[in-house]
């Protein structure tokens, strides 16, 4: 008898503790990857990332389907410039820059670093890069 109240009594506090890690959850999942990096102590690097192009100048512009790709994070900014070339058809110059700080990022630095210094997040928690690129340099 005294084992199966044992047994009870771990049930009711494992369900409460149940209960009471649900109400503890975040409401997004932006929050859900925050909490986890404050877990760990630790910066966790997105594996993919949401890159959003933007034309500026002289550039043309990319129709609406083609404005948003996803990269993997892992890969370096050189992707950008390359599935750039590809959709635009050019083999000429390309200055791209992270709108928020107008900074050209280099070629091999990872998509996923640059994300997480200049990125933000967005509603599911993905990181989202906004970048404007030109075919003649925008700013010096």
């Amino acid at each position: 008898m005294e084992h199966h109240q044992s047994e009870t009594s771990i049930a009711s506090t494992t369900s409460e503790s149940t209960e009471a890690q649900a109400a503890a959850q975040p409401a997004t999942a932006a929050a859900a990857i925050s909490a986890r990096e404050a877990d760990t102590g630790r910066l966790v690097l997105p594996k993919s990332v949401l890159v959003v192009l933007k034309a500026g100048g002289r550039a043309p512009q990319l129709k609406e389907g083609r404005r948003k790709v996803k990269v993997n994070g892992s890969e370096p900014f050189q992707k950008v410039y390359d599935h750039l070339r590809r959709i635009l058809q050019t083999t000429s110059s390309l200055f791209l820059y992270v709108t928020s700080s107008h900074i050209a990022p280099s070629p091999d630095q990872s998509v996923a670093n640059i994300a997480v210094l200049f990125g933000r997040r967005n509603a599911k928690g993905m990181y989202v890069v906004d970048v404007d690129y030109a075919i003649e340099p925008a700013w010096g």
